[in-house]
């Protein structure tokens, strides 16, 4: 069984404690900002989740929840959302880490109308 890890880019503040005490090394600190200039926690290893939850008792912001997920080598050319929050969602692909926000959309979408006028 794969369990999945929520982490909320809104609350992370990157300060690594859940990093530091998993025992299996789950999770990783992302190399992109988040929308509030931190440097998030995420799932960079899945399938060595134990469920111990140490993560989400040591999170000093409460932005981790895991959840029971599908086998993750049913999956593995498929887009995995690793982090999600209100105005940002971070999603792995294929090795590429895409970082989307509320306000990059509208920032392009502004500019496909100046374009267009």
């Amino acid at each position: 069984m794969a369990f999945k890890h929520l982490i909320d880019a809104e609350r992370c503040k990157g300060c690594g404690l859940c990093v530091d005490v998993c025992p299996k090394k789950v999770l990783d600190i992302l190399d992109k900002v988040s929308s509030k200039g931190y440097f998030p926690a995420f799932q960079a290893r899945p399938e060595d989740c134990i469920y111990c939850t140490l993560c989400c008792v040591i999170c000093p912001d409460v932005a981790i929840t895991i959840t029971e997920s599908e086998d993750p080598s049913k999956n593995e050319s498929e887009n995995q959302i690793i982090i999600e929050s209100e105005n940002q969602i971070i999603i792995e692909s294929e090795n590429q880490i895409i970082i989307e926000s509320e306000n990059q959309a509208e920032h392009e979408t502004a500019e496909q109308t100046m374009e267009e006028k």
